[in-house]
């Protein structure tokens, strides 16, 4: 038995204990929710940049057809517009979330238009260095605006807003210096179907199910 390839074993295991049409029908199930994930996946992605080309003409029409508009925050008339675009942007984002945890490792590559350097890394240390040394002082920063807001923001509000900003920290400190596209998949599919800076912003809320699904062994791709 190869024990270098863990789908071959797999098999092989899946083999002694399951007769051949019931091995076939197994594959064969996988295969299915496999491709059916994909489809979803797809269909969220295209909302997604469906919902951000939307905003784009929609702010550029604002500001050339209707700058009367302008400043004066929700009005009726913005809702009739802005509650189907977000529509379509909440949905794309169901859609690829549920894409995902149906088939987290769906990609191996990420999907950006950035060379990457000999080491397989799109930015140098110094680079991811500095921006993890930025997010700390932002995060140091926000500390005394905490503080001194005490009487005027509530407690929950306040705790939200330190649990968002230590997220967002934790993230980045995991992309510049232990996540690899190839070997944290679950993470590779997550920015590649949302963009990375929807995935920033989802963080906060997707961190529990993204450490599950990275801890997924290698038969969840039996599929792929």
């Amino acid at each position: 038995m190869d024990e270098s390839n863990p789908y071959r074993s797999l098999e092989a295991d899946a083999m002694r204990h399951l007769s051949p049409p019931e091995f076939w029908a197994e594959t064969a199930m996988c295969m299915n929710r496999t491709a059916k994930a994909k489809r979803i996946a797809l269909c969220g992605k295209t909302l997604i940049a469906f919902f951000a080309a939307a905003l784009i003409v929609g702010g550029g029409t604002i500001n050339m057809f209707f700058p009367h508009l302008l400043g004066k925050g929700i009005t009726t008339e913005s809702l009739f517009v802005l509650i189907p675009i977000w529509t379509v942007g909440v949905l794309g984002i169901l859609l690829s979330l549920t894409g995902w945890v149906m088939y987290p490792r769906m990609a191996s590559e990420l999907d950006v238009d950035y060379p990457t350097r000999a080491d397989g890394r799109y930015f140098s240390t110094f680079t991811r260095g500095l921006a993890c040394f930025t997010t700390t002082l932002m995060c140091l920063a926000i500390v005394p605006l905490l503080i001194s807001s005490g009487e005027s923001d509530p407690l929950w509000k306040r705790g939200v807003i330190a649990y968002v900003v230590v997220c967002v920290w934790a993230f980045t400190v995991y992309l510049s210096f232990f996540y690899s596209p190839k070997r944290h998949l679950a993470t590779t599919t997550l920015l590649n179907l949302l963009t990375p800076l929807l995935a920033y912003f989802l963080f906060p809320v997707v961190w529990p199910v993204l450490l599950v699904l990275s801890w997924q062994g290698p038969e969840e791709d039996i599929g792929r």
